[in-house]
């Protein structure tokens, strides 16, 4: 048996072997947008958690425009498809999420403040507490 002694590239078996060790994921490896600009956008409703039970999201989401004198937005709610409008405003240095919407029979109904669990470019996470306990919404964008 041939003994291999003279590596001919060192630095790609050095490669190869980190690549097998080191990973990460696309939220730690992401540069996060200033917390005003991230909001903006559509955010689909992936799940909900309601009495401790996880509902898979039905095409419903939040629209949130850029601010100028106020912050507006679009709510979307995919099972009876109407739309309404809502005002918003973090407060508690981006920990809470305050919703006041405009027409509660249009659209969803997420008029309160919300705290802020997770909150990247892509994913938001919103709880609040209601007659039913914590209810909480993952959202994707």
């Amino acid at each position: 048996m041939k003994k291999i002694t003279n590596f001919k590239n060192p630095l790609l078996i050095l490669s190869l072997c980190l690549a097998l060790f080191v990973s990460c994921s696309d939220d730690e490896s992401e540069t996060l947008l200033v917390e005003s600009e991230r909001i903006i956008g559509t955010w689909t409703i992936k799940e909900s958690v309601v009495l401790g039970i996880t509902i898979p999201g039905d095409d419903s989401s939040l629209t949130f425009s850029a601010c100028s004198t106020t912050c507006n937005g679009v709510d979307y709610e995919a099972t009876n498809e109407t739309s309404g409008t809502f005002t918003y405003e973090f407060k508690n240095e981006f920990k809470t999420l305050s919703i006041d919407d405009d027409d509660s029979d249009l659209g969803g109904s997420y008029t309160g403040d919300w705290s802020v669990s997770k909150f990247t470019n892509n994913s938001l996470t919103l709880s609040t507490q209601s007659i039913l306990g914590e209810v909480s919404f993952t959202f994707t964008k």
